[in-house]
């Protein structure tokens, strides 16, 4: 969706009287802002599938955990094993939270980018 409203911005833009109100420098600027939201959208939906991704591999490692964590008491290996499992999901979180933390601050730099370009470029 956001491939196509993109593009339908800048043309209305281009066409609405706000730009014939505008300066020549103003329009360019404007339309440099404009033309950086679609990189940016796509890296942002980008940062959005690795957390996915990543959650999803700290879910399993989780589970993983859980269960040999059940055998701990067994033997001596067992305990070994859920140590390890144990190990591995709390890498897989941290990596979930690092993904999770892109997320969200690349989803705030681009809300203020287009913030910005409301407040300077789309006018009543």
């Amino acid at each position: 969706m956001s491939r196509l409203l993109i593009p339908a911005l800048v043309a209305a833009f281009a066409l609405s009287p706000l730009a014939a109100a505008m300066s020549p420098s103003e329009i360019r600027t404007c339309n440099s802002l404009a033309s950086g939201f679609k990189a940016k959208t796509a890296a942002y939906e980008a940062a959005q599938a690795a957390r996915d991704e990543a959650a999803a591999e700290a879910e399993l490692a989780g589970d993983a955990w859980e269960e040999a964590e059940d055998l701990r008491l067994f033997s001596e290996e067992n305990a070994m094993k859920a140590d390890t499992a144990l190990t591995v999901y709390e890498s897989a979180k941290s990596e979930f939270e690092a993904a999770e933390a892109s997320v969200q601050a690349q989803g705030m730099a681009l809300n203020d980018e287009i913030s910005r370009y409301n407040a300077r470029c789309v006018k009543d």
